[in-house]
């Protein structure tokens, strides 16, 4: 038979191993979060796409970063990923990995149904011009996307792995 003072040391290591758990998952959180951030940042000084009206690369990731929004305006909806994968980072940052896989999920699948647009409205006289690739910022982005949704999938699974012990 085990003596209370057994038991209480068993308390004591197993509340202490979750702490230290607890702990390794919030900075494997902000780390992953930097990591996905980073990923998404190297994105914008990139082009995203190239038009058949002039043959070459869209501005860089930072000016349609900044002024994509107005798309939504005309029925372009896909920059709306970039606010949902800040929530994302936002929740791996704070531990949170369920939500953080479902904003990045989100994120990922609206990046990717750009590839299913063939035109897009190239300035702001209303020109729209055909899209004849896809260049390195635009796949930067959605990997940037993936990794976020991955990461949060990992902690999904790490926590499981623990709460099943």
């Amino acid at each position: 038979m085990r003596s209370t003072e057994d038991i209480g040391k068993t308390q004591d290591a197993t509340l202490t191993a979750e702490a230290e758990f607890d702990s390794m998952l919030r900075r494997r959180g902000r780390s992953l979060a930097k990591w996905n951030a980073a990923v998404f940042a190297c994105s914008l000084p990139f082009g995203a796409y190239s038009t058949a009206l002039h043959g070459e690369s869209s501005q860089n990731g930072f000016g349609l970063l900044l002024v994509g929004w107005l798309g939504m305006l005309m029925g372009y909806f896909e920059w709306i990923a970039n606010p949902l994968l800040l929530i994302a980072w936002i929740c791996l940052w704070i531990r949170k990995p369920g939500y953080a896989a479902s904003f990045a999920a989100a994120a990922c699948a609206i990046a990717v149904a750009f590839m299913l647009r063939d035109k897009i409205l190239i300035n702001e006289a209303g020109h729209v011009g055909k899209i004849i690739s896809l260049d390195a910022g635009y796949w930067l982005w959605v990997t940037s996307t993936a990794t976020t949704l991955t990461s949060a999938i990992a902690l999904i699974i790490q926590n499981r792995r623990r709460l099943s012990l």
